[in-house]
């Protein structure tokens, strides 16, 4: 029987592909938590599937690992069949491609019958799983089905995901020669072909290719000016992105306009161009709207504030390392990144344990919970000590983000920080680097 306190931790090691999900079935089997086993196979809880590894080769060695194989195999088919999430459906079809890969009947036919389906708009859903199984004649199904959508619903677009996946695994010169003899005889296909067209490189003024998928849209400074006035954007992303783009004399006129602004949807929108670059002085109205009574006023000056290395910024992130709300305490441990002394660390461990209790009732606790995590591995990299060594382990126990625990776990396993009961387990995490590189460290430390 197993206590409602195992089963818990259980979950959460699921929830994060922590390798000590992997031991508990290599050791006691799955018995009690077949039902915990098969949600996570079930359900994809990666929480950033465009960065984060999938996990349906690490989920399926854990099946392994049980008596039961068949039976998972098979409620992961069936749930395939009738998954109406896409996350769910990327993860199931990864699945079910592994095991048609093992022999195992209906897999294949079941992933055709999903993506004939066409039920969302991202064509690698199964797509790229019949690129794997079928090579280049499953292109060409995959090409023949989006080609005939394409033909039909001219709202439609495709960015070519599979097509660059076979460029990839398959050939590319093959894959394009393979899909343009097939454009005369196929109209579905030569629709296909225009499509991915657009995303293919061409050359620029010096011959050189160049994909449109990297090419960046600069926006003017007018039309920056012209949002910010408007208050158009409720994120950040768009503002911080043009700042590392724009001129000196841009960026002197952009920081004179803060200076005189005093609408706080306008001031928000320049305080989001300075996050990520120091603005040509340390005016004290920053510092001002660093304790500014509007929440995101002050969450986007502290983030600003974060780029100096400054007595003053130092002296706000001890101040804020007594507050009560978690977004606070996590831009606190932001200031301390270029202004960090000896002993900090005891402060910055305060501030996570209190930024865990807080984050249950407050909001946004997850995007909460990331960024407290990011600046803590920023604060490492920045200031390499021992000291902060028990910080980054509170980030491998605590983050969601399998990436977050891959730079952490990188970082305590050089500097022979790592505990060596998370050492250990890191052998089994979802993250093949984990793996790899826990197995080396401890192969090293074998033949020393």
């Amino acid at each position: 029987m197993i206590s409602e306190t195992v089963r818990q931790e259980l979950r959460d090691a699921f929830s994060k592909g922590k390798g000590r999900a992997y031991l508990h079935i290599l050791e006691k089997g799955d018995d009690g938590i077949q039902d915990e086993l098969l949600f996570f196979c079930l359900n994809n809880v990666v929480r950033d599937t465009q960065i984060e590894e999938g996990r349906a080769e690490w989920l399926l060695s854990i099946i392994d690992l049980t008596d039961r194989s068949e039976f998972y195999s098979s409620q992961i088919i069936d749930a395939l069949v009738l998954a109406k999430e896409s996350r769910d459906v990327e993860q199931l079809s990864e699945l079910a491609a592994l095991l048609c890969k093992r022999g195992v009947e209906r897999a294949k036919s079941v992933i055709y019958e999903k993506f004939n389906l066409q039920e969302f708009n991202q064509s690698y859903l199964c797509g790229i799983e019949i690129v794997d199984i079928d090579g280049l004649e499953g292109l060409l199904h995959v090409a023949t089905v989006i080609g005939d959508r394409l033909l039909s619903d001219q709202g439609y677009e495709d960015w070519g995901s599979v097509f660059f996946h076979a460029c990839e695994t398959l050939g590319r010169e093959e894959t394009i020669q393979f899909l343009q003899e097939h454009t005369c005889s196929n109209p579905n296909v030569k629709a296909y072909f225009e499509e991915i067209s657009k995303y293919l490189p061409a050359p620029n003024s010096t011959g050189e290719n160049v994909s449109p998928e990297s090419t960046w849209q600069r926006y003017s400074l007018a039309r920056v000016l012209s949002d910010i006035e408007h208050g158009k954007g409720k994120y950040p992303s768009y503002y911080s992105r043009f700042s590392r783009r724009a001129t000196k004399e841009e960026f002197v006129q952009l920081y004179q306009n803060f200076l005189a602004e005093e609408r706080k949807e306008q001031l928000i929108r320049y305080l989001w161009i300075f996050h990520r670059r120091q603005m040509p002085g340390l005016p004290r109205k920053l510092v001002t709207l660093a304790e500014d009574d509007d929440r995101n006023i002050q969450l986007a000056a502290l983030i600003v504030l974060s780029n100096y290395q400054v007595d003053i910024v130092r002296d706000l992130a001890i101040k804020f390392c007594q507050s009560q709300n978690a977004q606070t305490l996590s831009a606190a441990i932001a200031l301390f990144i270029h202004n960090y002394e000896q002993g900090d660390h005891r402060l910055i461990e305060s501030a996570l344990v209190q930024i865990k209790e807080l984050i249950v009732t407050q909001p946004e606790g997850d995007h909460v919970l990331q960024q407290a995590c990011q600046n803590v591995i920023k604060l490492f990299e920045r200031n390499f000590t021992e000291e902060l060594s028990e910080c980054l382990v509170w980030v491998y126990e605590n983050t969601p983000y399998s990436h977050h625990r891959a730079l952490v776990t990188r970082q305590l396993i050089t500097n022979n920080l790592m505990p060596s009961d998370l050492l250990y387990e890191c052998q089994f995490d979802c993250v093949k680097n984990v793996r790899e590189t826990a197995k080396e460290h401890i192969s090293k430390d074998a033949t020393a």
